[in-house]
C-alpha cells in the first residue's frame, strides 16, 4: 500500500471519527420542534440560501433567500403561502457583524438586533429580541451553537450540521424550544452559517495561497 493512500484512509477515519463526535454533542434540554436545513448547492456570488424542511425532509416549510446589492439582506418566506415572516439587513460597520432583524410574531412584526462578539474560540453572537438578550454561541467551525438567555442561562435552541463536507452543501438539525417563533432560530441560522462559510474559505484559501 502506497503512503498516498495510507495517508487518505487515515484521513477518512479521522473524519469518521470527527462527525460521531459532533453528532453525539447534543445539549440535555427538552427541545420540542425540529427542522432540517439544508444550503443550496449553488448561489452564484450572493450569500448563501437555504431550503428548510420537517424531520421527513419531503415537506418544503420555509425558504431563505438573499438580496442582491446588499451587504447582508435576507428574506425568509413560509411555504407554501410565500409569505414574508423575516428579514434581515445587516449594517455597514468597520469591525464586526451587526444586523437589525424583523419577524412577524403571532401576527405582529418585532425588531431585533443581532450582533458578533469578538471571542478567540469561540464565535458569539448577541442577539436582543423581545425584551430578551441571547447569545448564540458555538465552536469556530459551526459544527454545534446554541440559543442562550444571557440572565437565566435557559438554553433555547441548538443547531448543528449534520456531517462535514468540503464538497457537498451543509446540512443544519435545528432544535427549537417554544419559546421563540421558527423565524427566529432561522434569522440565526443565516447569520452564522455566513462566517462559518467565509471561514472556511478563507482557510482554504491560505492553504492554497
Amino acid at each position: 500500500m502506497s503512503s498516498r493512500l495510507l495517508e487518505q484512509y487515515v484521513y477518512l477515519f479521522l473524519l469518521f471519527i470527527i462527525i460521531n463526535i459532533n453528532k453525539n454533542h447534543f445539549i440535555n434540554c427538552e427541545f420540542t420542534r425540529e427542522l432540517v436545513v439544508k444550503k443550496d448547492f449553488f448561489n452564484g456570488i450572493k450569500p448563501n440560501e437555504f431550503s428548510v424542511y420537517d424531520t421527513s425532509e419531503k415537506n418544503l416549510k420555509y425558504r431563505i433567500d438573499t438580496k442582491w446589492f446588499k451587504i447582508h439582506g435576507v428574506s425568509i418566506t413560509a411555504k407554501p403561502s410565500n409569505e414574508e415572516i423575516a428579514t434581515v439587513e445587516a449594517k455597514l460597520t468597520w469591525l464586526l457583524y451587526e444586523a437589525n432583524f424583523r419577524i412577524l410574531d403571532n401576527g405582529v412584526w418585532k425588531d431585533g438586533t443581532i450582533k458578533r462578539k469578538f471571542k478567540v474560540f469561540y464565535n458569539t453572537y448577541e442577539i436582543n429580541y423581545d425584551q430578551k438578550v441571547i447569545t448564540l454561541e458555538g465552536d469556530v467551525y459551526k459544527w454545534n451553537l446554541i440559543w442562550k438567555d444571557v440572565n437565566t442561562g435557559k438554553v433555547y435552541g441548538q443547531i448543528r450540521k449534520r456531517a462535514i463536507s468540503l464538497i457537498l452543501p451543509n446540512v443544519y438539525e435545528l432544535f427549537m424550544t417554544d419559546d421563540f417563533p421558527e423565524a427566529f432560530y432561522l434569522v440565526g441560522v443565516a447569520v452564522a452559517d455566513r462566517f462559518s462559510s467565509s471561514s472556511s474559505s478563507s482557510s482554504s484559501s491560505r492553504k492554497n495561497g
